[in-house]
């Protein structure tokens, strides 16, 4: 598969290179001179151009632009607008092939920056489901395997714990993995405010009553955390008496919900 992107890599260079020495020639009216593509037929193409009556405008040394007659009567139209839409169409394909390049094949995007994937391990070591998939974050670029051990203990955690839950995390998947809904109120918590909204915000009260219902309308027993989500996602919207609060592990932690009036009420 590498030796295909980096074949295509090539050629699509190579037909840059043809288009810049097409323009030059365009330019200069040096045909084939400077081709790379076309060299191998150049006597045809020249013994063909030769039959055109071309008019050169000597004083800015270019073609004019404007039709031309052969002399079998057929009209050929060279027109400078063509030059800027070739010019216009290589730069775009110039900056998709850039951008796809640096952006889908290397994910060269800002988490993601400077992390060496050949350290990357396989995603299956989590679970079956994430198969086919490499693993590596920013967080533990540089060993992905320790990451990998605490997910799954995790994992085994939370399949011992029978209980209803609600799971706050960062790692989406462990709803899928763990075949069970954890009624999370967001998908993402990220603690600037993005995700959902902080003390001040004018729908703090609407998301913090959404966290109430879904805690009672499902019944839930217990909140859990997975490092970098902090206990704040909990505390700013509901009391701390309401919780027991216990560290399970370097990133895992749990909040049993105790009887209190905001909860129940």
């Amino acid at each position: 598969m590498k030796f295909i992107k980096n074949s295509l890599l090539i050629i699509i260079s190579l037909i840059f290179i043809e288009l810049f020495s097409q323009l030059i020639f365009l330019f200069y009216g040096e045909q084939n001179k400077y081709s790379i593509f076309l060299k191998p037929f150049a006597n045809q193409i020249s013994e063909k151009i030769t039959e055109y009556q071309i008019h050169w405008d000597y004083s800015t040394n270019k073609m004019k632009p404007g039709y031309y007659t052969t002399d079998k009567g057929i009209n050929y139209k060279i027109n400078s607008k063509n030059l800027f839409s070739i010019i216009f169409i290589s730069i775009c394909l110039f900056a998709v092939l850039k951008y796809h390049i640096r952006f889908n094949e290397n994910r060269k995007f800002h988490d993601l920056n400077y992390v060496d994937f050949n350290l990357s391990s396989e995603a299956k070591k989590i679970d079956k489901k994430l198969s086919g998939l490499k693993w590596i974050t920013p967080e533990y670029k540089n060993n992905p395997q320790t990451e990998i051990n605490l997910l799954n203990e995790i994992k085994l955690y939370l399949e011992s714990d029978n209980r209803t839950k609600m799971v706050m995390t960062n790692y989406s998947f462990f709803s899928s993995i763990l075949s069970e809904k954890l009624f999370s109120p967001t998908r993402w918590h990220i603690p600037d405010g993005t995700d959902y909204p902080l003390s001040g915000n004018k729908y703090f009260d609407s998301y913090k009553n959404l966290l109430i219902r879904l805690i009672e309308k499902n019944n839930i027993k217990v909140i859990y955390t997975i490092y970098p989500v902090k206990n704040s996602v909990i505390f700013t919207y509901l009391n701390k008496s309401c919780f027991k609060e216990t560290k399970i592990s370097s990133i895992l932690s749990s909040y049993e919900i105790k009887n209190c009036y905001e909860i129940n009420s």
